[in-house]
């Protein structure tokens, strides 16, 4: 079951997007479950974590990018999508919340629909072949791993490399520049040299640290801390553009 949660305070736009999603599942034959919400307050005590959320940036009383924030915090991968009639937060959107995607009203179909294809093709990437990487671990030996599953490997001492994934801690024999080859079409990159992170899970900077969405505090050396900023800002924008 794919859930989506709408939060919007105007009636017509919710029950608009609804219809929108609605008819994309229908005629794409998958389950959508569809929640609404007229305010950022009802949304964020609701329980459930949502694979989408639309959401808009000016409700009544509430600021969508503080709501924004607050839910990112409680969910590192939802897909927030947010529509508004206000072009200036766009990028406070992109930088603070790391938005899915940026939508003007009023919202066609057309858009609607875009948004919802290409999550799903994103989805359906994890269990994509191409995603998988191999690795002779320490503790299990010949180990695979999907990609998106890797925050980040860490060099620990002479070609020895601890992987640190969604599954937990590995660690085997490489020269960690190999890696940043090896990861750099996948979205790495090397920030330190000893560690080479997914760029999808770097939560914040501040000053010469990175904070990841697992709590794990990187280093940024300065002689790479624009190269760095660099690259997360063109996979964001990338993100936002696909």
């Amino acid at each position: 079951m794919f859930t989506v949660a709408i939060c919007d305070d105007d009636k017509i736009v919710l029950s608009s997007i609804q219809k929108c999603i609605e008819e994309f599942a229908t005629e794409n034959n998958i389950s959508i479950s569809v929640d609404l919400y007229d305010s950022g307050k009802k949304l964020l005590e609701s329980s459930p974590k949502y694979n989408v959320i639309f959401l808009d940036i000016i409700l009544q009383t509430e600021n969508g990018i503080d709501i924004g924030t607050q839910l990112r915090k409680l969910n590192a991968f939802t897909y927030i999508i947010y529509i508004t009639n206000y072009k200036q937060y766009h990028e406070t959107a992109h930088n603070n919340v790391h938005s899915f995607a940026f939508l003007t009203k009023p919202i066609s179909k057309k858009i609607i629909y875009k948004q919802l294809n290409d999550i799903l093709i994103y989805e359906s990437q994890n269990n994509d072949p191409l995603y998988i990487a191999r690795f002779i671990t320490y503790e299990q030996g010949l180990t695979e791993f999907n990609i998106d599953d890797i925050y980040f490997f860490e060099y620990i001492k002479k070609r020895y490399v601890k992987i640190c994934s969604k599954s937990g801690d590995y660690h085997f024999n490489e020269k960690i520049g190999n890696i940043d080859i090896d990861m750099a079409s996948y979205n790495f990159f090397m920030p330190h040299q000893s560690f080479v992170v997914n760029l999808k899970y770097v939560k914040d900077i501040k000053n010469y640290e990175l904070l990841m969405t697992n709590g794990i505090r990187i280093p940024l050396s300065q002689k790479r801390a624009v190269l760095f900023k660099n690259a997360l800002n063109n996979y964001l924008e990338k993100m936002l553009i696909l």
